[in-house]
């Protein structure tokens, strides 16, 4: 999941595009186990803000991100995984953080089922879960990796990774969990 090429893409895509001076991947990211998902994309020039581009912080090395947090999603992505239409408006949906332990087992066991376990990622503590357990039918989908995952309206906890299908209610999506990269994201992003 190349998270800034898809982040490129979208901002390139929109009505208003942004030209991209140069993305920079985590330097320890691997494709293939989808760890270390995060990258920075620097923007030729800023973005004007407005009411619908706004700023939004980082959160620090020691947020805290408790089972059941209430957060929020959002990307241009699909709006079900069976559609494969993009959407033409940027969607936010509200989901809760995952017991991670639980996220983990979850996927786990999913990636024993036969013909199954070559495509499922390992949950790592670097990653956070989150959708509506055992309900579904919220969450990120396929085109939002690379977006935010959000609390408190504001604060970027999370950038939206993987996970199996979409707002399944077994298996949550995954994000890179910001806190575990605030330090290469500021160090970065200042260089």
């Amino acid at each position: 999941m190349e998270c800034a090429r898809r982040v490129s893409h979208i901002i390139e895509r929109r009505r208003h595009p942004l030209g991209v001076s140069r993305t920079i991947l985590h330097h320890d990211y691997v494709h293939r186990l989808v760890q270390n998902d995060v990258a920075i994309v620097r923007l030729a020039s800023p973005a004007p803000l407005s009411n619908k581009i706004q700023l939004a912080r980082i959160a620090g090395p020691n947020y805290a991100l408790p089972d059941n947090l209430r957060v929020y999603v959002a990307g241009w992505g699909l709006t079900q995984y069976e559609n494969l239409d993009v959407s033409d408006e940027l969607q936010h949906t509200y989901v809760f953080i995952i017991n991670h332990d639980l996220c983990t087992k979850r996927y786990a066991e999913l990636g024993q089922q036969p013909d199954i376990e070559s495509i499922i990622p390992k949950v790592t503590p670097e990653m956070m879960c989150t959708g509506i357990l055992d309900v579904g039918g919220q969450d990120a989908c396929s085109g939002d990796s690379g977006g935010p995952v959000l609390h408190g309206g504001d604060i970027i906890v999370g950038v939206t990774s993987w996970g199996y299908t979409c707002a399944h209610p077994l298996y949550p999506g995954v994000s890179a969990r910001v806190p575990s990269y605030t330090q290469w994201i500021v160090e970065t992003a200042v260089a």
